[in-house]
Protein backbone atom coordinates (compact mmCIF):
# COMPACT_ATOMS: atom_id res chain seq x y z
CA UNK A 1 0.00 0.00 0.00
CA UNK A 2 3.00 2.34 1.35
CA UNK A 3 6.05 3.07 -1.23
CA UNK A 4 9.80 2.72 0.59
CA UNK A 5 9.65 6.85 1.01
CA UNK A 6 6.00 6.73 3.06
CA UNK A 7 6.76 3.69 4.26
CA UNK A 8 9.80 4.76 6.01
CA UNK A 9 7.95 8.10 7.04
CA UNK A 10 5.40 6.23 9.18
CA UNK A 11 7.96 3.70 10.39
CA UNK A 12 9.90 6.97 12.00
CA UNK A 13 6.57 8.05 14.08
CA UNK A 14 6.93 7.69 17.83
CA UNK A 15 6.36 4.28 19.67
CA UNK A 16 3.17 4.24 21.93
CA UNK A 17 2.53 1.87 24.77
CA UNK A 18 1.70 -1.77 23.07
CA UNK A 19 2.81 -0.33 19.25
CA UNK A 20 5.63 -0.63 17.42
CA UNK A 21 6.09 2.12 15.07
CA UNK A 22 8.02 -0.59 12.67
CA UNK A 23 4.88 -2.09 12.03
CA UNK A 24 2.40 0.86 11.57
CA UNK A 25 2.68 0.74 7.73
CA UNK A 26 1.70 -3.26 7.99
CA UNK A 27 -0.89 -2.25 10.07
CA UNK A 28 -2.61 0.50 7.94
CA UNK A 29 -2.66 -1.79 5.16
CA UNK A 30 -4.23 -4.28 6.68
CA UNK A 31 -7.32 -1.58 7.81
CA UNK A 32 -7.77 -0.68 4.37
CA UNK A 33 -7.22 -4.51 3.42
CA UNK A 34 -10.43 -4.93 5.80
CA UNK A 35 -12.03 -2.11 4.14
CA UNK A 36 -11.27 -3.01 0.97
CA UNK A 37 -12.23 -7.15 1.24
CA UNK A 38 -14.00 -6.94 4.74
CA UNK A 39 -11.16 -9.12 5.68
CA UNK A 40 -7.36 -9.48 5.67
CA UNK A 41 -5.52 -10.96 3.16
CA UNK A 42 -2.12 -12.00 3.39
CA UNK A 43 -2.22 -10.93 6.74
CA UNK A 44 0.95 -11.36 8.72
CA UNK A 45 -0.25 -14.09 11.92
CA UNK A 46 1.45 -11.89 14.34
CA UNK A 47 -0.86 -8.96 13.13
CA UNK A 48 -3.87 -10.31 14.55
CA UNK A 49 -3.70 -8.86 17.87
CA UNK A 50 -2.06 -5.28 17.16
CA UNK A 51 -4.98 -4.99 14.39
CA UNK A 52 -7.74 -5.77 17.45
CA UNK A 53 -5.86 -3.32 19.96
CA UNK A 54 -5.04 -0.43 17.63
CA UNK A 55 -8.49 0.47 16.02
CA UNK A 56 -8.43 3.13 13.26
CA UNK A 57 -9.83 5.42 15.39
CA UNK A 58 -7.30 5.23 18.12
CA UNK A 59 -4.11 5.55 15.85
CA UNK A 60 -5.98 8.95 14.74
CA UNK A 61 -6.54 10.00 17.86
CA UNK A 62 -3.25 8.79 19.57
CA UNK A 63 -1.33 10.29 16.84
CA UNK A 64 -3.18 13.34 16.15
CA UNK A 65 -3.04 13.96 19.86
CA UNK A 66 0.78 14.19 19.35
CA UNK A 67 0.87 16.17 16.18
CA UNK A 68 -0.90 19.32 18.34
CA UNK A 69 1.18 18.93 21.47
CA UNK A 70 4.60 18.60 19.46
CA UNK A 71 6.86 21.24 17.95
CA UNK A 72 9.82 19.14 17.40
CA UNK A 73 9.55 18.74 13.44
CA UNK A 74 10.85 15.11 13.67
CA UNK A 75 8.46 13.66 15.52
CA UNK A 76 5.56 16.23 14.45
CA UNK A 77 5.24 14.74 10.76
CA UNK A 78 5.43 11.20 11.08
CA UNK A 79 2.88 11.35 13.84
CA UNK A 80 0.62 13.28 11.44
CA UNK A 81 1.50 11.18 8.66
CA UNK A 82 0.38 8.40 10.23
CA UNK A 83 -2.87 10.54 11.94
CA UNK A 84 -3.93 11.58 8.30
CA UNK A 85 -3.37 8.53 6.75
CA UNK A 86 -5.79 6.85 9.28
CA UNK A 87 -8.81 9.42 8.83
CA UNK A 88 -7.99 9.11 5.35
CA UNK A 89 -9.04 5.30 5.49
CA UNK A 90 -11.89 6.11 7.89
CA UNK A 91 -13.27 8.45 5.42
CA UNK A 92 -13.51 6.00 2.76
CA UNK A 93 -14.93 3.83 5.13
CA UNK A 94 -17.68 5.88 5.84
CA UNK A 95 -18.43 7.02 2.25
CA UNK A 96 -19.44 3.52 1.76
CA UNK A 97 -22.16 3.85 4.71
CA UNK A 98 -25.53 5.53 3.79
CA UNK A 99 -27.16 7.95 6.02
CA UNK A 100 -27.53 11.07 7.21
CA UNK A 101 -24.38 13.38 7.12
CA UNK A 102 -23.00 14.73 10.22
CA UNK A 103 -21.72 18.36 10.01
CA UNK A 104 -18.25 18.86 8.72
CA UNK A 105 -17.19 20.83 11.78
CA UNK A 106 -19.29 21.03 15.05
CA UNK A 107 -18.19 21.01 18.45
CA UNK A 108 -17.88 17.92 19.10
CA UNK A 109 -15.92 16.51 16.11
CA UNK A 110 -14.01 17.27 12.44
CA UNK A 111 -14.91 15.19 9.58
CA UNK A 112 -12.27 12.64 8.78
CA UNK A 113 -11.90 13.82 5.63
CA UNK A 114 -10.72 17.37 6.70
CA UNK A 115 -8.90 15.89 9.65
CA UNK A 116 -7.08 14.14 7.08
CA UNK A 117 -6.15 16.93 4.54
CA UNK A 118 -5.22 19.06 7.89
CA UNK A 119 -2.66 16.59 9.22
CA UNK A 120 -1.11 15.84 5.64
CA UNK A 121 -0.37 19.32 5.72
CA UNK A 122 1.21 19.20 8.91
CA UNK A 123 3.40 16.25 7.40
CA UNK A 124 4.43 18.57 4.77
CA UNK A 125 3.00 15.27 2.68
CA UNK A 126 0.96 18.03 -0.01
CA UNK A 127 0.12 15.69 -2.77
CA UNK A 128 -1.23 13.19 -0.09
CA UNK A 129 -2.87 16.40 1.08
CA UNK A 130 -4.69 17.50 -1.99
CA UNK A 131 -5.97 13.84 -2.94
CA UNK A 132 -7.39 13.75 0.57
CA UNK A 133 -9.44 17.43 -0.16
CA UNK A 134 -11.32 15.99 -3.39
CA UNK A 135 -12.97 13.94 -0.53
CA UNK A 136 -13.95 17.10 1.32
CA UNK A 137 -17.83 17.57 0.96
CA UNK A 138 -18.38 21.16 1.84
CA UNK A 139 -21.80 21.84 1.93
CA UNK A 140 -24.01 19.16 4.33
CA UNK A 141 -27.47 20.29 5.48
CA UNK A 142 -27.98 21.10 8.77
CA UNK A 143 -24.44 22.36 9.60
CA UNK A 144 -23.35 26.28 10.26
CA UNK A 145 -22.72 28.55 7.37
CA UNK A 146 -18.93 28.93 8.78
CA UNK A 147 -18.71 25.62 8.94
CA UNK A 148 -19.38 25.30 4.76
CA UNK A 149 -16.59 27.94 4.00
CA UNK A 150 -14.11 26.84 6.69
CA UNK A 151 -14.38 23.44 4.72
CA UNK A 152 -14.25 24.93 0.95
CA UNK A 153 -11.49 27.13 3.02
CA UNK A 154 -9.11 23.74 3.79
CA UNK A 155 -9.99 21.61 0.77
CA UNK A 156 -8.42 25.18 -1.51
CA UNK A 157 -5.53 25.61 1.01
CA UNK A 158 -4.99 21.86 0.60
CA UNK A 159 -4.63 22.42 -3.10
CA UNK A 160 -2.93 24.72 -3.77
CA UNK A 161 -5.71 27.09 -4.75
CA UNK A 162 -4.64 30.23 -2.40
CA UNK A 163 -6.46 32.75 -4.80
CA UNK A 164 -9.64 31.15 -4.16
CA UNK A 165 -9.69 31.75 0.07
CA UNK A 166 -8.73 35.53 -0.74
CA UNK A 167 -11.65 35.89 -2.98
CA UNK A 168 -13.57 34.41 -1.02
CA UNK A 169 -12.93 36.19 1.98
CA UNK A 170 -14.63 39.13 -0.05
CA UNK A 171 -17.53 38.00 -0.01
CA UNK A 172 -18.88 35.56 2.15
CA UNK A 173 -19.10 37.63 5.68
CA UNK A 174 -22.71 38.26 6.69
CA UNK A 175 -24.42 38.85 9.61
CA UNK A 176 -24.97 36.29 12.72
CA UNK A 177 -28.70 34.51 12.48
CA UNK A 178 -28.08 32.08 14.76
CA UNK A 179 -30.08 32.26 18.24
CA UNK A 180 -28.70 29.84 20.59
CA UNK A 181 -25.84 31.12 22.60
CA UNK A 182 -23.78 27.87 21.81
CA UNK A 183 -24.03 28.11 18.12
CA UNK A 184 -23.34 31.56 18.29
CA UNK A 185 -20.14 31.04 20.01
CA UNK A 186 -18.91 28.06 17.29
CA UNK A 187 -19.59 30.48 14.88
CA UNK A 188 -17.41 32.91 16.30
CA UNK A 189 -14.62 30.49 16.57
CA UNK A 190 -14.80 29.15 13.50
CA UNK A 191 -15.07 32.20 11.94
CA UNK A 192 -11.57 33.26 13.77
CA UNK A 193 -10.35 29.65 12.09
CA UNK A 194 -11.74 31.06 8.47
CA UNK A 195 -9.52 34.28 9.18
CA UNK A 196 -6.51 32.93 10.30
CA UNK A 197 -6.71 30.64 6.99
CA UNK A 198 -7.29 33.67 4.71
CA UNK A 199 -4.11 35.70 6.60
CA UNK A 200 -2.18 32.77 5.83
CA UNK A 201 -3.06 32.42 2.33
CA UNK A 202 -2.50 36.17 2.44
CA UNK A 203 1.34 35.79 3.50
CA UNK A 204 1.73 32.92 1.32
CA UNK A 205 1.12 34.92 -2.13
CA UNK A 206 2.65 38.35 -0.58
CA UNK A 207 -1.06 40.16 -0.80
CA UNK A 208 -2.24 42.79 0.55
CA UNK A 209 -4.55 41.87 3.61
CA UNK A 210 -8.35 42.17 2.32
CA UNK A 211 -10.02 44.77 3.95
CA UNK A 212 -12.63 42.33 5.39
CA UNK A 213 -9.86 41.39 7.70
CA UNK A 214 -7.42 44.03 8.36
CA UNK A 215 -6.20 44.90 11.20
CA UNK A 216 -7.89 42.34 13.09
CA UNK A 217 -4.50 39.79 13.94
CA UNK A 218 -1.45 40.45 13.39
CA UNK A 219 -0.48 37.64 11.46
CA UNK A 220 -2.16 33.97 11.16
CA UNK A 221 -0.25 31.89 13.47
CA UNK A 222 -2.25 34.67 16.00
CA UNK A 223 -5.46 33.99 15.10
CA UNK A 224 -4.82 30.19 15.74
CA UNK A 225 -3.34 31.15 18.90
CA UNK A 226 -6.27 33.19 20.20
CA UNK A 227 -9.10 30.31 18.78
CA UNK A 228 -6.93 27.43 21.25
CA UNK A 229 -6.80 30.01 24.48
CA UNK A 230 -10.35 30.46 24.13
CA UNK A 231 -11.21 26.97 23.14
CA UNK A 232 -9.11 25.83 26.19
CA UNK A 233 -9.71 28.52 28.78
CA UNK A 234 -11.91 26.46 31.78
CA UNK A 235 -15.58 27.51 31.91
CA UNK A 236 -14.92 28.76 36.01
CA UNK A 237 -12.66 30.90 34.66
CA UNK A 238 -15.67 33.38 33.00
CA UNK A 239 -17.44 32.87 35.85
CA UNK A 240 -15.17 34.99 38.11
Amino acid sequence: MFDATTAALLRSAPAMPGLDPSQIPALLTARYAELAAARLRGGDDDLGELVEAWSLGRLADTYEILTSLTSEEAVRRPAAFVAGTAQQILARRRSGVSGERLPNIDRDRVDPTIAAAVLFLSAEQYADASEASQAITPRVAGQLYEAEILSEDIADLARGRLNEIIARSARWRRGGRYSSLEERALAALLEVLITGVELLAVDLLHEATPETIAGRFESARNAFQTVLTLSATPGEDYAR
